[in-house]
Formats: structure tokens, C-alpha cells, sequence
């Protein structure tokens, strides 16, 4: 039954990567920033780190297929850990961009990517649990230059993320500049952001034990306690004020010692 969820999971990664793609070169244009060689704004380097992402995905999609093939086994190798991270970063954005009364979406497309995204992240976590039930865990506790990376390649896509999603909530969504340099505007959107660094570091984190930022560092959160209980705790305490200033002064965080857990090395976690 394993193998048959595992290569379920391996051929909708395929499915789901190939749609990615299509979407990425159905939208594709020259930025405007330069055509007109000028410094490009965030909404620039929001639009074109997205892209480089989505074009990420395919790539590591087909060296995922290439290793299997080269193994001569069909299975979840490390390298489809990115695509499955960001078809869960692009649902996750998708259901608070659906939130939102000022957005339209195709019923069709939303009904049939909505319901096949989320059994293909069911079916992924299930395995992955199981896996980890089955893995042996790491107590090589990872540094703080990994632990501060981890921390800015998280806020830097929260962020970029936060900015994708303005206009779907905006009501001047055809003077987004104003929004962006306007403050009192843009205090009124606060909790989207709130909303999304929660999700995102609960589900993640719940999920798959590793961020984006964990996944480029190599490291994972480990539990001593209850997952769910841990995993809530660590991310309700980044909420507290500059809760990651000690991790600039040691290698745990003020959220490691409120939920009672450890960023440690992950070689291999899934394997």
C-alpha cells in the first residue's frame, strides 16, 4: 500500500509541476523594470523570485525522475522535496487569496486543482509520518549562522508572499504604489500578514518538520513532546516581539525553549 501511495505521490508531483510550468510560460513577460532599465520595486522582485521558484520546480521535478530512473527505483527522493514545498506554499496562498470578497476565480479550476492539490498534500503527509516514524532522529544541533538563515529565507518569501496577495484584498488595487508608501493603508492589512506567517510556519513545520529555509540548510524541527501541542507553541511564541534576537547570540530561539524543541541537522530525513 506504501508503494502504491509513494508513486501516486512521485506521479502527481510530475502532474503538478507540469501545470506549474505551463503556468509559468502562459504568464511569462519581460519584466518592466528591464525594458525601462530602472531599479526594480518590490513588487518586481516579488513577481520575478516567484518565477525563478516556479522555474526551480520542473527542474527539480525531472532530476527527482532522473535519480529514480538511475536507481531503478520509483520513490520519494529528497529531490521532489522543493516542488512539494511549493505546491504547499501556492495552496496555502491560494485558500487566503480565495478568502478575500474582492477575488474571482474560475469554479472549474478551483474546484478540480483545489480538491486534487489537497489529496495529493493528504497523501503526502500521511507518507512523510510514516517515514519519520522510521527515521532516525539527528542530536547534531544545527548552528546559528543555519538558524539565521533559516530565519531570513522565511521572512523574505513571507513577505514576498504578503506582497502577492495585497491586491486581492486592496480596494485601490489600481494605485498599489500609494498602498506600499501610505502606511495607515497598509496597517489596514496586518492581518493578512499575521494570518499567513502563522499558516505558514504551523503547516510546515506540522507537516514536514522543515521550512523553505530548513529545507536549503539541510535542518528540521525535533520533537520531544506532543507534535501538535509542540508545533502550535513554536509558532503562537514567534509572534512574542524580536523573538529571534537570541538566536543571533546562541543556537536556540525563545520559541525552541516555549515549545521544548530542537533545530537539528536533517541529512536525509525523508530518504
Amino acid at each position: 500500500m506504501k508503494k502504491y501511495l509513494e508513486k501516486f505521490i512521485v506521479l502527481a508531483t510530475v502532474y503538478l509541476a507540469l501545470t506549474t510550468t505551463k503556468r509559468l510560460i502562459w504568464y511569462f513577460e519581460t519584466p518592466d523594470w528591464i525594458t525601462d532599465l530602472r531599479i526594480p520595486n518590490i513588487w518586481d522582485i516579488e513577481y520575478l523570485t516567484f518565477a525563478i521558484i516556479r522555474f526551480m520546480v520542473p527542474i527539480f521535478t525531472v532530476l527527482g525522475l532522473i535519480n529514480c530512473f538511475k536507481n531503478r527505483v520509483f520513490e520519494l527522493n529528497n529531490l521532489f522535496n522543493f516542488p512539494i514545498f511549493y505546491i504547499l506554499l501556492d495552496y496555502i496562498i491560494s485558500v487566503i487569496r480565495w478568502s478575500s470578497p474582492l477575488y474571482e476565480y474560475p469554479k472549474f479550476n478551483f474546484t478540480f486543482l483545489f480538491i486534487f492539490k489537497t489529496l495529493f498534500l493528504i497523501s503526502v503527509v500521511y507518507f512523510i509520518s510514516y517515514k519519520q516514524k522510521n527515521t532516525t532522529k539527528s542530536s547534531l544541533i544545527a548552528s546559528k549562522k543555519k538558524r539565521i538563515i533559516n530565519f531570513l529565507i522565511d521572512s523574505f518569501i513571507i513577505i514576498l508572499s504578503f506582497v502577492s496577495l495585497l491586491p486581492n484584498f486592496s480596494e485601490i488595487y489600481d494605485d498599489i504604489y500609494y498602498l506600499l508608501t501610505d502606511l495607515g493603508q497598509l496597517s489596514k492589512y496586518k492581518w493578512i500578514l499575521c494570518k499567513l506567517f502563522f499558516v505558514y510556519y504551523f503547516c510546515f513545520e506540522l507537516f514536514f518538520r522543515q521550512t523553505f529555509g530548513k529545507l536549503f540548510t539541510d535542518t528540521q524541527v525535533q520533537i520531544q513532546q506532543s507534535i501538535l501541542r509542540s508545533i502550535f507553541l513554536r509558532t503562537i511564541s514567534r509572534f512574542i516581539p524580536l523573538y529571534f534576537i537570541p538566536l543571533f547570540i546562541q543556537k536556540e530561539g525563545l520559541h525552541d525553549k516555549i515549545s521544548n524543541t530542537h533545530i537539528t541537522v536533517a541529512s536525509n530525513a525523508y530518504k
